[in-house]
């Protein structure tokens, strides 16, 4: 039975180069000599303790798509994505190639630890028939450590594959483990020393003969071929994207249109360009780093998809390589110098050719000025941190600025006084004196004192614990009665009416008797509430505590009977003619 290795040494169709020599340098060197050129070994650059992240900032300039040759990339900030795909003619049906992956800059668990993510497929078709698919997730990738990023790699195998199924694989730590036409694999370390001694099932049972027929493995062959030269044109200099330095940089803040006024003068700031930013510098070398980066990734995995048909836990072993040497490259697109880092300002930021670095977040032109991490107009430099500038001599308030002579009172408002009126949050109104900056309380008069957040006369009026003042009123316990009300000193609670006992006596009831408010038409007798007996003829009344009138008469003030037939009962104006009472 053929191992694995020699049939990827046929299917591969290289001249011939014998088995030990496959094995001495490993299956992922092996197989990249077999297809001549394509970097699926591990990478022996030691960039990593200079390398530089894109951010993971959402981008402020629109997406860049690209189309060169067969390949298409779009460059979206910190995301960039590439697809390729071709097509051969075989017998009667194509065999087509199509393959996509998405890389993304990620920010690490510290600042000096940049990672990346990848997810991709390829694809092989027959017509309409699925000769193989592989998928894959690695992420996150250190720039500046070892290349053993976690990931997950899948194979799916049409009819034409004989001898496989399915494939799903993990590797964690750089050991490939999972399963195999749904028989688990013997964990195995990713490295050279992979071979063919080193690849077993924990069922004991040796590794599926594999096959392919004849035809389609030529086609397949060719494409290979194909895709190959196609994906290297993508990356050469001459195919590499750019942009041109007058590119739309996407949208930004506009100056608000307000009033000529001293508080409102905010000028918009020009937005970031920074590549750590925007993953793309203006004169186009970063795109064309990135772009040359994504291509040998792509040609890297078609490399490993390849190895895969025959042995797939290779073929996961070779893109754990291939995500390897992905960091290496995406990282030195951001040192010093490179395409994404012309103008270096601190380490994990950089500005583009001719920009000046302000701060560690943005790039300003020539002729701008920054300030507080802001570039801002030469005519308004004064950068503030809502994005605005201000203009010389003014300080920034929120959304407005504050002309030379006021300050800033509250910032949430952008509200700005003058700085003798200016009292906490608040500014005073003319002829008020500031008496507490913390509450920002203006009151008319110096002398006054913070009462529970209003002006008062003085200490003596602010009762309740410096809660409530009682100017203008009768002060009662911690109470103030106000609008007629009265103290009962025995209870110390304001009330209506007459104080008795612990109430009060209303106004219908008026008679207090010894601590007890009588009814209206009682009186108090000897300490005790009484009816008083009415004279022959009158009967008592209702409302009025002690008086009597004669049945039908109505009972008014001052002691008075009102004879209904010519006069009427008019409050305390008693008894007047009937049809003159106007109150």
């Amino acid at each position: 039975m053929e191992h694995w290795f020699d049939q990827a040494t046929k299917f591969a169709g290289a001249s011939p180069v014998e088995r030990r020599e496959l094995l001495k340098g490993g299956a992922l060197t092996a197989l990249a000599a077999l297809l001549r050129g394509i970097p699926w070994t591990f990478s022996g650059q030691t960039l990593r303790a200079q390398r530089l992240p894109v951010g993971p900032i959402s981008p402020l300039r629109p997406p860049i798509s690209k189309v060169v040759g067969a390949c298409h990339f779009l460059f979206n900030g910190p995301t960039t994505v590439g697809s390729y795909g071709a097509q051969i003619t075989a017998g009667a049906a194509p065999v087509s190639l199509t393959t996509q992956s998405t890389i993304r800059s990620l920010a690490g668990p510290t600042p000096t630890a940049p990672e990346l993510s990848v997810v991709g497929f390829v694809e092989i078709t027959s017509g309409t028939q699925l000769v193989m698919r592989m998928n894959s997730s690695f992420g996150p990738a250190a720039l500046n450590g070892p290349n053993d990023a976690p990931g997950t790699v899948s194979f799916i195998y049409g009819p034409a594959v004989r001898g496989l199924q399915s494939a799903a694989l993990s590797i964690t730590n750089g050991v490939v483990s999972g399963t195999v036409n749904q028989r688990d694999l013997v964990p195995v370390a990713v490295s050279s020393s992979l071979n063919e001694g080193a690849i077993h099932f924990t069922d004991g049972q040796p590794a599926p003969s594999v096959s392919l027929p004849p035809a389609l493995q030529s086609a397949i062959q060719q494409l290979i071929t194909k895709a190959k030269s196609e994906l290297h044109a993508c990356g050469t200099a001459a195919g590499l994207a750019t942009l041109p330095k007058d590119a739309p940089a996407g949208p930004t803040a506009q100056p608000e249109e307000r009033p000529p006024e001293p508080g409102r003068q905010v000028v918009a700031a020009d937005p970031p360009r920074n590549t750590l930013l925007t993953g793309a510098g203006e004169d186009g070398t970063c795109i064309a780093c990135s772009q040359s980066c994504t291509e040998q990734w792509s040609t890297c995995g078609l490399g490993a998809a390849v190895t895969g048909f025959f042995c797939p836990p290779c073929g996961a072993g070779a893109l754990a390589g291939c995500v390897g040497d992905l960091a290496t490259c995406w990282a030195g697109c951001f040192l010093p110098g490179a395409g994404c880092c012309k103008t270096f300002c601190a380490p994990f930021s950089c500005c583009d050719a001719g920009d000046v670095c302000c701060g560690t977040d943005f790039c300003c032109d020539a002729g701008q000025v920054c300030n507080g991490n802001m570039c801002c107009p030469a005519t308004s430099p004064v950068g503030c941190p809502n994005g605005g500038c201000c203009s010389a001599g003014a300080t920034c308030c929120g959304d407005s600025c504050c002309a030379s002579g006021t300050v800033c009172v509250n910032q949430d408002k952008g509200a700005c006084c003058a700085s003798a009126l200016a009292c906490g949050t608040n500014c005073c109104a003319a002829g008020q004196t500031c008496i507490d900056v913390s509450a920002g309380l203006c009151c008319p008069s110096a002398s006054m004192i913070n009462c529970g957040g209003e002006c008062c006369s003085s200490a003596a009026q602010c009762i309740n614990h410096g809660t409530l003042c009682c100017d203008g009123g009768i002060i009662c316990g911690n109470e103030c009665c106000t609008n007629g009300q009265v103290c009962n000193t025995k209870t110390g609670h304001c009330c209506f009416g007459t104080p008795c006992g612990d109430t009060c006596c209303s106004l219908a009831a008026p008679v207090c008797c010894n601590g007890v408010c009588c009814a209206p038409n009682q009186t108090c007798v000897n300490g005790s509430c009484q009816n008083q007996p009415c004279p022959p003829g009158q009967t008592p009344c209702a409302l009025t505590p002690g008086q009597c009138c004669p049945p039908g008469f109505a009972c008014c003030a001052g002691h008075l009977c009102c004879d209904p037939t010519n006069t009427e009962c008019c409050g305390p104006r008693g008894c007047v003619a009937k049809g003159t009472c106007i109150q």
